[in-house]
């Protein structure tokens, strides 16, 4: 009977150990290399630090899988369980370690149930993978062995393991927050992502500016209301005033009327870092810098403040309510009015709304700045319209596959014809725009699985140029700004920048263009020799990092196409 017991206790002992080496395994990447890393360059300093964090994580998975202090476990399970999952799931998806950045670029506490469920379900088969990779560790954490007391794992001391893991990981991310770094890599995923979210939790909400206006005006306003119109996640191959794709019939229709820019560059392919860009100016030389901190710049409101006009933003997005995007309450309240979308208007008709809202701000005859943060086309596509809207087919409506790029392409046409055309045509067929100059862009593009991965922006490492990708169009009645940005378009077609639109803002408000180009960068009236190219990374906030560029004076820049 005892040896039938001991056997019972080894053979459950062995399956025990399996699964928790499986999951730990299973969870993490990088480390060999990043071993191999340290050894071969002899780094031994970084290389012990490296092997203690790990050391502890190991101690500490193993002390939960056996203490009988089931406090402990009930504690600390449900915490290596989630960072798991997470930093797994992050990583099979993007490739790319969970980061501050990518934290911050997320945001997605605007969308609705509904949405988070669309995006789960689209990928689906990678959380699936690291569902089960992260099941076998919790199963071997909470597999009992029977007859066995663990009296030593029974000390209270011992309580305390599972915190030197996350302590050490949470002062290192403290350590590297703010510098390029690899340092991270091959990390324990059991207690890294939970580390990761609590500096991000502790250090969110950067300071806006406090910075006052610094450049003077040398004439009046070019028109008597400038307007931004900042769509989301539209890529700019898809918005086609030649009327070929059907995906903007309505813009083609007044294609006359509307200066084109081609293909253009967001300043960022994030939604964070693009929007910053576009709000408070930078330049492209000394961005990362460490002198240079991008939300240190005054805001587009000071400028428009100090020029004499009315500011309005309107908001598709629920960046005001929810302080996304470096948004915070001290750079709201610079703002004279803020339009958001009602709770009870359909999510898929709120740019419609702000269309006709819009349409009513511009027929003051006070001079009014108005900054229009669409809501696009956000991902996932298919829940940005009505099934009445679904011209284009099959869609992701009825095959909801990561790898169904047919239906993704066909679900993206639709959003954009509904959310991107539908908006113009709201406003260009209820109001003129008579003393107006609109800008209108996107924050930054779409990867449509244009590369093998389902990523579709956002991307520190290696991304690709349709991340990026953003139309520009500029529409005006005041025939000179016409004719000089009709020149302007024939010269830079397909060479335009996001790092552009805020200088071109402030020459239009009256500022002193050499003055203007010094500080931030040129406006849209200058020559572009070649397309500047666009940064990714964290460029802003508490963990603003020295950026990557990517397709800096890219010849390729003109090729996308649609379905490509």
């Amino acid at each position: 009977m005892i040896v039938v017991d001991r056997t019972r206790i080894l053979c459950w002992g062995v399956l025990k150990a399996c699964l928790l080496v499986a999951g730990l395994v299973f969870t993490n990447h990088h480390v060999i290399s990043r071993l191999l890393y340290f050894w071969e360059w002899q780094l031994f300093i970084p290389l012990a630090v490296f092997l203690a964090i790990w050391l502890f994580a190991v101690l500490a998975v193993i002390y939960l899988a056996f203490t009988p202090v089931i406090a402990a476990r009930a504690v600390w399970t449900p915490v290596v369980a989630v960072s798991s999952f997470a930093g797994d799931v992050f990583f099979r998806i993007t490739g790319d370690r969970l980061s501050l950045g990518n934290i911050e670029a997320m945001e997605v506490g605007y969308m609705s149930v509904d949405e988070i469920i669309g995006i789960a379900s689209f990928y689906l088969h990678y959380g699936t993978v690291s569902l089960a990779c992260t099941a076998l560790l919790c199963v071997g954490i909470l597999l009992p062995l029977p007859q066995i007391h663990w009296r030593l794992l029974a000390s209270r001391w011992l309580v305390a393991l599972p915190f030197i893991p996350y302590a050490l990981l949470t002062a290192l991310v403290v350590h590297i927050a703010g510098n390029r770094t690899a340092e991270d890599l091959g990390m324990p995923q059991q207690y890294y992502p939970v580390s990761v979210l609590t500096v991000w939790l502790l250090s969110r909400n950067a300071d806006p500016s406090k910075a006052d206006v610094d450049i003077p005006r040398s004439k009046k306003a070019a028109s008597l209301h400038i307007v931004l119109v900042v769509d989301e996640s539209v890529r700019g191959d898809f918005v086609d005033l030649s009327g070929v794709a059907g995906t903007t019939p309505f813009l083609a229709s007044r294609a006359d009327g509307i200066i084109d820019f081609g293909l253009s560059v967001s300043g960022n392919n994030c939604s964070n870092g693009s929007n910053a860009i576009l709000r408070y100016g930078a330049n492209p030389a000394l961005i990362g810098n460490r002198n240079e901190k991008l939300l240190s710049h005054p805001s587009i409101w000071k400028y428009a403040d100090a020029a004499g006009f009315d500011t309005t933003f309107m908001d598709g997005q629920g960046i005001a309510e929810n302080s996304y995007g470096y948004m915070n309450a001290e750079e709201l309240a610079l703002i004279d009015t803020v339009i958001s979308v009602p709770p009870e208007i359909d999510t898929q008709r709120s740019d419609f709304y702000l269309a006709e809202k819009l349409g009513t701000v511009l027929e003051s005859n006070r001079p009014q700045f108005v900054l229009v943060n669409k809501r696009g086309v956000h991902f996932s596509y298919h829940s940005n319209y009505p099934e009445e809207a679904e011209v284009f087919k099959p869609s992701l409506k009825g095959a909801r596959n990561a790898d169904d790029r047919v239906s993704l392409l066909n679900s993206y046409r639709n959003a954009v014809k509904w959310n991107v055309d539908g908006f113009f045509e709201h406003l260009l067929t209820s109001k003129g725009l008579d003393n107006t100059v609109l800008i209108y862009t996107s924050d930054h593009g779409q990867n449509l699985m244009d590369d093998p991965t389902p990523v579709t922006h956002c991307r520190r490492l290696s991304p690709i140029l349709e991340e990026a990708l953003v139309p520009l169009l500029v529409i005006t009645q005041i025939p000179a700004l016409h004719d000089a940005f009709q020149e302007a378009a024939a010269r830079n077609l397909n060479r335009t920048s996001g790092f552009q639109v805020f200088p071109t803002i402030l020459e239009l408000m009256g500022y002193n263009p050499q003055h203007i180009y010094s500080k931030y960068y040129q406006s849209l009236f200058v020559y572009q020799a070649a397309p500047l190219g666009f940064t990714s990374g964290p460029i802003a906030g508490p963990h603003a990092q020295k950026p990557n560029w990517n397709w800096q004076g890219d010849a390729r820049l003109p090729r996308a196409g649609i379905g490509k």
